[in-house]
């Protein structure tokens, strides 16, 4: 998804589970990130782009490593409610991101 960052022109890419990219619904879904209905892209200061892009890269390996679980890792994985935090994304991504590294030699 390309972002307005100042007057620079960047990308952020998010992909599911299915591979399939979901960046915009995403960063939308936050509901905290400006949109620029003239250019029809979110705007981000360099503060919120560099958070965004980092948050990004854990989650593409959060889903990379999900992908690789086996079917008994996986069905571990999924029940673990600890790891779930719906009001902190970058605290959850890092608690499944934790697991996933710590569970899955």
């Amino acid at each position: 998804m390309k972002v307005k960052v100042g007057e620079e022109i960047k990308e952020i890419e998010i992909y599911g589970r299915n591979g399939i990219e979901c960046t915009e619904d995403i960063v939308g879904n936050t509901g905290d990130v400006a949109f620029d209905y003239d250019s029809q892209m979110f705007c981000m200061t360099p503060e919120e782009f560099a958070w965004w892009e980092a948050y990004a890269e854990k989650e593409n390996e959060v889903v990379r490593l999900e992908n690789n679980l086996t079917f008994e890792q996986r069905e571990e994985y999924f029940l673990q409610e600890d790891l779930l935090d719906y009001t902190d994304m970058d605290a959850e991504v890092d608690r499944r991101l934790k697991w996933l590294h710590e569970n899955c030699k």
